[in-house]
């Protein structure tokens, strides 16, 4: 499948990978997981693509294996990836996941992550040209100082030329 030029929609936002276990409790030595990506913009990128609704995705990935997995499964998914730049010296986000008792953990590493270091050059004029609806969250926001200053920016933008917004605070308690 190959990316549409231009999506309806844009969204932005950091995705990592997860490391799943296959099993309840602390994980230990030869513990078994799945590899996955998790990111609300990214999934909500995802679904619209699903749906047949042309979507761009802007973020900053590292220049590691991690990155390559989260590129090309969104590019797989004809998620438009036009304003996803690689930054060579930066990693992937990646956090760790395990169940106890019931109970969901959740270890990020995160930490100068390539989507830390966002900032408004990361979407220019171009990439919400054309767009119809942007979808921006509170997750991003709270990644830096600069990825705050991109969604304030692109929000800003995108309501001065009229388009629609639509904002997901991602609160977790």
């Amino acid at each position: 499948m190959t990316s549409p030029r231009s999506g309806r929609v844009f969204t932005l936002g950091e995705t990592m990978v997860l490391f799943d276990p296959h099993g309840d409790g602390v994980p230990a030595l030869g513990s078994d997981f799945t590899l996955r990506i998790a990111g609300a913009e990214s999934n909500y990128a995802i679904a619209l693509a699903r749906l047949g609704i042309e979507v761009a995705w802007g973020s900053r990935l590292g220049g590691d294996p991690f990155g390559d997995v989260i590129y090309e499964t969104l590019r797989e998914e004809d998620v438009n990836l036009d304003h996803v730049s690689r930054i060579k010296d930066a990693p992937t986000g990646v956090f760790f996941k395990w169940r106890s008792s019931g109970v969901s953990k959740v270890f990020y590493y995160r930490k100068g992550s390539a989507a830390t270091g966002l900032t408004p050059q990361d979407v220019p004029e171009e990439a919400l040209s054309g767009v119809r609806h942007v979808h921006l969250t509170g997750i991003t926001m709270a990644l830096s100082a600069s990825a705050r200053a991109t969604v304030v920016d692109v929000a800003r933008r995108a309501a001065a030329a009229g388009v629609t917004l639509s904002f997901d605070p991602n609160y977790r308690p």
